[in-house]
């Protein structure tokens, strides 16, 4: 009567075992060694295409800082607001890397947010390098049509006595 259980019991004890048999560490390096990497690219990626000096995203209940120096520099800073923990304290990449590991933090997550806001970024600067070419053209067609009215104006056969009055 019992032995389906048995059996699904033992399968599970099993996987469990062979999951805590895995290099725990080398599964540990490996994630510190792949987000780092991605952190290091995101910090190239802010300094080769913007000019601010801080960024902030969100990943669960912490805010992540890149905070740039005039030099570029860079320092990142992790927030908490939570109701057990509230600080805030700069570290380098590793160390972020570390928490992350640490307190088992979604790192989807927050490559999907580093990427959401990496796109908002590039799509304020897209809209304002729209705007600017909008209003250049504007105005290069109004200064056409400027230059064409003139040009009309004077070639138009106008009185003496206009000009005299």
């Amino acid at each position: 009567m019992l032995e389906s259980y048995m059996k699904q019991i033992t399968n599970c004890i099993n996987s469990l075992s062979s999951y805590l048999r895995e290099n725990q560490e080398e599964k540990r390096q490996n994630y510190c060694e792949k987000l780092e990497q991605a952190l290091e690219l995101v910090i190239k990626f802010f300094k080769k295409y913007d000019t601010l000096n801080n960024h902030s995203f969100r990943c669960q209940n912490i805010d992540i800082d890149l905070l740039m120096n005039p030099e570029r520099e860079v320092r990142l800073e992790i927030n908490t607001q939570n109701k057990t923990e509230d600080f805030k304290k700069s570290m380098t990449t590793k160390e972020l890397v570390n928490y992350c590991w640490d307190n088992k933090m979604d790192v989807k997550s927050l490559i999907t947010n580093l990427f959401s806001y990496i796109n908002q970024i590039l799509s304020k600067k897209k809209q304002r390098m729209s705007n600017e070419i909008d209003r250049y053209n504007s105005e290069i067609n109004c200064l056409n049509e400027a230059i064409d009215n003139l040009n009309e104006l004077i070639e138009m056969d106008i009185p003496e006595e206009i000009k005299q009055r």
